[in-house]
C-alpha cells in the first residue's frame, strides 16, 4: 500500500452539459447531480484507499481556482494544473513521472472525476485487487462495464473470455481490441456477442509496466518521464512538447499487456443530458424535469430550470436547459452535435 498512489483526472471542458456547465466549472465541478461535486465524490471513494499523501488532482488552469474553493482543505501542492491541454496520453504520462519521482516501485490508479459510483465497497475491493494484479503480472489493467443497452456515445473493449487469470477471487481477461464509439447496429452486435465491455478509462500500472511499454510504442511519453525523473524543475516545457493525443490511441491499442476486470460495482459516465435524465424528476408524460417546469401536451422531454419558469406545449423529445446565462433548446437526438454548437458559442458564454 505504501507505493499505491491515485491520481484523478479533473481536466474536462465544460462542453456536453453547457449551459449549466462552462470551461471554468465543467460537470465534475458543480453540484447539479447531488449536494457535492463528482469530484468531491471521487475523493471520498478513494479515501484512505492509499497513503494521504499519494492522492493527487491533475487539472488546467482555468479549474484551479474553484478546485481550491470547492476542496478547501485539499493540499494545493497535490493539485497539478498542467500547462496545456494535451489529451490523456499527456496528462497520465504525467501522473506516472510524478509517482515515480516518489517510488521506481509505485503501481497508479487513474480516475477520471466524472463518473458517478454509489457502490463505494465494491469498488474498493476491485481497485485494490487490480492494484495487485498490476503489480504482479506486470501488466496493465481496466476496468470493463458490462453493456446495459448498445450505447453508441461509449467506446467499447473486447475481452477474450476464453482465458482469464485470477487475483484475490477476481477474474482478469485479456483485451485484445479497442474500439472507438460505434454505430447503433454495431453496439447490438457486441451486446450479444457478449465479449464487449464499455471502456471506464479507469487504469491502474506500475511506473515499470508504464516505462517499458511506452518505450517500446510511444517513446515521447518514456523520455518525459525519464526527463522528469533527472530535473522535474522544467517539466512544464518538456509537457507542451507531448503529442496531443488520448492514451487509448496512444498505447492501449498497441500493447500486448492489457487486462481488464469486469466491474461489479455501479457506474454511470454521465455523458450527455440524456443520462442526466436518470437522475431527474419524472412526470407522468414521461418529461425529466428539474427546477420551475409547466407542461400541456408535451412528452418525453428534458427540462431544467436554474430560475426562470420554462413552460412547454405540445413539444416532444427535446431538452430544454436554462441556466443564470444561456439557454439550451436541443433535440434529443442531435445532443451529440452539441459539442458543434459549443465551438461556434462567443468566448464569453463558454
Amino acid at each position: 500500500m505504501d507505493n499505491y498512489f491515485v491520481f484523478i483526472l479533473a481536466g474536462g471542458s465544460g462542453e456536453r452539459f453547457w449551459p449549466v456547465s462552462r470551461a471554468d466549472a465543467p460537470k465534475h465541478l458543480i453540484t447539479f447531480f447531488a449536494n457535492k461535486t463528482l469530484l468531491k465524490e471521487t475523493l471520498d471513494r478513494v479515501k484512505n484507499l492509499v497513503p494521504e499523501d499519494h492522492l493527487y488532482i491533475l487539472t488546467n488552469s482555468n479549474q484551479l481556482s474553484l478546485i481550491e474553493k470547492t476542496l478547501p482543505d485539499f493540499p494545493l501542492r497535490r493539485i497539478i494544473p498542467e500547462p496545456e491541454k494535451k489529451d490523456t496520453a499527456a496528462a497520465v504520462t504525467l501522473a506516472t513521472a510524478i509517482a515515480a519521482k516518489e517510488s521506481e516501485q509505485a503501481v497508479i490508479v487513474l480516475l477520471p472525476a466524472d463518473s458517478k459510483i454509489e457502490n463505494k465497497e465494491i469498488f474498493r475491493r476491485q481497485i485494490l485487487s487490480s492494484l495487485r494484479f498490476a503489480q504482479d503480472e506486470n501488466c496493465i489493467v481496466t476496468f470493463s462495464i458490462p453493456p446495459k443497452f448498445p450505447a453508441t456515445e461509449f467506446g467499447y473493449l473486447k475481452l477474450d473470455k476464453s482465458r482469464y487469470c485470477v487475483k484475490n477471487n477476481e477474474k482478469f481477461f485479456p483485451v485484445v481490441q479497442f474500439v472507438e464509439k460505434p454505430t447503433a447496429e454495431r453496439a447490438q452486435g457486441y451486446i450479444e456477442e457478449g465479449n464487449y465491455g464499455w471502456n471506464s478509462g479507469m487504469f491502474v500500472w506500475s511506473v515499470k509496466t508504464f516505462l517499458e511499454e511506452t518505450h517500446k510504442w510511444v517513446s515521447p511519453l518514456y523520455r518525459f518521464v525519464l526527463d522528469y525523473l533527472k530535473d522535474s524543475s522544467g517539466w512544464e516545457k518538456q509537457f507542451k512538447r507531448l503529442p496531443q493525443i488520448s492514451i487509448d490511441y496512444a498505447l492501449m491499442e498497441k500493447t500486448d499487456k492489457i487486462f481488464a476486470i469486469e466491474a461489479e460495482f455501479d457506474w454511470d459516465d454521465l455523458g450527455s443530458w440524456i443520462s442526466v435524465a436518470a437522475y431527474l424528476e419524472n412526470d407522468e408524460k414521461g418529461n425529466r424535469i428539474k427546477g420551475k417546469v409547466c407542461s400541456y401536451g408535451s412528452e418525453k422531454n428534458i427540462v431544467v430550470s436554474h430560475s426562470k419558469l420554462i413552460a412547454l406545449c405540445g413539444v416532444k423529445d427535446t431538452v430544454v436547459i436554462e441556466s443564470d446565462h444561456a439557454i439550451l433548446v436541443c433535440s434529443k437526438e442531435s445532443l451529440q452535435e452539441l459539442k458543434k454548437l459549443y465551438a461556434l458559442l462567443p468566448p464569453e458564454h463558454k
